[in-house]
């Protein structure tokens, strides 16, 4: 969205969608290098991880932080790695994932494991301290809420289903939130925020641009939404091909219906729509 007059502040918004959060690095490398600098960010899932790697940290070191970052997320230890024949293969990178997680980011707990084993309930399968501790190394959270860039992640209540929006703006924003607004249900456990259990905010907003818009602009600005999920897509043709044309379905589609419902409540702001 683009406001007629003055030059605009640059705003961000990065869905969520795990592998799409290194398309989100590439996009802010590239602004970066451009002299870009946004003045707000809305993520959700691995959205709000990159919008604190950038908020969190000056300018001068965001894009070291990304790629320190991304390395984590890209080291493999699968057994692809060491299994000649299935070098290269989905089904062996996933069963390396499943073995080791990780490092750095999330691992399988063996005390969940243990209970699974055993007969016993248990709500995920990974445990994620490690996330914990490398985004307490690469985020400055003192920087994040008083820097120059407000950020606004959400996540979801898991037992009522509400969305819970954490604006630099009004709050203080923790490690809390964004491992609350990246807890993604089956893989990872519900995170504890205050008296409320958190679960990813994509599951209510994959594209977080309600929340980044949740007062009118006070400027003029060029709003940047990165969301690689299409609407438009082949028919399936495997049991893989419907599940991920579900996903890109529901997620196309939530986010349409945002940015719909955001151009009607904008109706009366100085903005058009590119």
């Amino acid at each position: 969205m683009t406001s007629i007059g003055a030059s605009p502040e640059v705003w961000l918004c990065l869905s969520g969608g795990n592998a799409l959060g290194a398309y989100h690095a590439g996009a802010y490398t590239a602004l970066h290098a451009a002299g870009i600098r946004p003045k707000r960010i809305a993520g959700t899932s691995v959205g709000a991880i990159v919008a604190a790697l950038i908020a969190g940290n000056r300018p001068e070191d965001r894009v070291a932080r990304l790629d320190e970052f991304w390395r984590l997320a890209a080291s493999d230890v699968a057994i692809a790695n060491f299994v000649r024949f299935w070098d290269g293969s989905k089904i062996a990178s996933s069963l390396g994932t499943l073995l080791h997680g990780r490092p750095g980011l999330f691992q399988p707990s063996l005390g969940l494991w243990w209970r699974r084993l055993s007969g016993l309930p248990s709500p995920s399968l990974f445990e994620r301290s490690g996330m914990r501790a490398t985004l307490r190394r690469l985020v400055d959270f003192d920087y994040l809420n008083g820097g120059d860039i407000r950020l606004i992640v959400n996540a979801t209540d898991v037992t009522t289903g509400e969305e819970q929006v954490y604006d630099t703006g009004e709050m203080e924003v923790t490690v809390d939130h964004l491992m609350a607004s990246s807890a993604f249900p089956v893989l990872f456990q519900p995170e504890p925020v205050s008296d409320r259990l958190m679960v990813d905010g994509g599951l209510v907003a994959n594209l977080p641009i309600l929340p980044l818009f949740r007062d009118p602009p006070a400027c003029p600005v060029n709003c940047l939404a990165f969301d690689l999920i299409q609407a438009n897509g082949p028919l399936p043709k495997t049991l893989d091909d419907a599940a991920h044309r579900m996903q890109d379905l529901l997620l196309s589609n939530q986010s349409r219906r945002s940015v719909e419902l955001l151009e009607h409540r904008s109706s009366g702001w100085p903005v058009f729509r590119r």
